[in-house]
């Protein structure tokens, strides 16, 4: 059966088109909105008595999935409008965004900061990534870095002060604001794996080799989003 990873799809409780990148192109299911009704018309002209309908549809729905296998579902549904969203996209394991029904995007993109436009800070490459993606862009960002910014803790300032390798640190005091630029590394961990110890090989990749940086699937860049998924679903990387 071939294996691949969903990368963005149309909200489930609307008329909806689920797309996949896999290595044979992509695949394309189509699936009804809940209840048969008409949920965007419905959400759009604020109709509260079927809103408060949602959670309850959707209980129900889950619920008849797990009975075939005699599992219960031992809590409710609820649903946050604000978050409903026409098309979303996510990457990696944690990585997403939601654009909702009122055009606004949310991302969710763990340990990485959305400075605004006014900083001089750069943000994760994974934004503009999943932006691409929901905008049906195939293009795979080109520059990688991007700007983390953190507390200085105890430990690491008295390792600064014994050290020749932290010299941007060694003026700063416990509590301080420490901005670095770093190399975003996309990796397949999250991809199927047929065993532990080739789950535990792609974990642990090596970031430096003989004192050079070492990239990951992002070296592909200019193939595009599809081939670097296509990759990641067979493990082709290269040095």
């Amino acid at each position: 059966m071939a294996r691949y990873k969903r990368y963005w799809y149309r909200s489930s409780i609307l008329p909806s088109v689920l797309y996949h990148w896999g290595t044979s192109g992509i695949k394309i299911d189509e699936h009804k909105p809940l209840a048969g009704l008409d949920w965007k018309t419905i959400i759009e002209n604020k109709d509260y008595e079927k809103i408060n309908l949602l959670d309850q549809l959707a209980t129900q729905h889950i619920k008849q999935f797990w009975d075939r296998y005699e599992l219960e579902l031992p809590f409710a549904i609820e649903h946050k409008l604000d978050h409903t969203f026409t098309v979303a996209a996510y990457f990696n394991k944690a990585h997403y965004i939601l654009r909702t029904i009122e055009g606004e995007d949310v991302y969710k993109i763990r340990g990485a900061k959305n400075f605004d436009d006014l900083s001089d800070h750069k943000r994760h490459p994974t934004y503009q990534l999943l932006w691409n993606i929901v905008e049906n862009v195939d293009d795979f960002p080109e520059s990688t870095e991007y700007t983390h910014t953190s507390l200085l803790k105890i430990g690491m300032w008295l390792d600064a002060q014994k050290s020749t390798a932290y010299e941007a640190i060694k003026g700063l005091r416990p509590g301080d604001e420490v901005v670095q630029t770093r190399q975003a590394r996309y990796n397949n961990t999250h991809m199927p794996c047929d065993n532990v110890s080739e789950f535990k090989r792609r974990r642990q990749r090596k970031i430096v080799d003989h004192g050079q940086e070492v990239l990951w699937f992002e070296r592909y860049a200019k193939e595009g989003i599809a081939k670097i998924h296509a990759r990641m679903l067979n493990d082709t990387l290269t040095y």
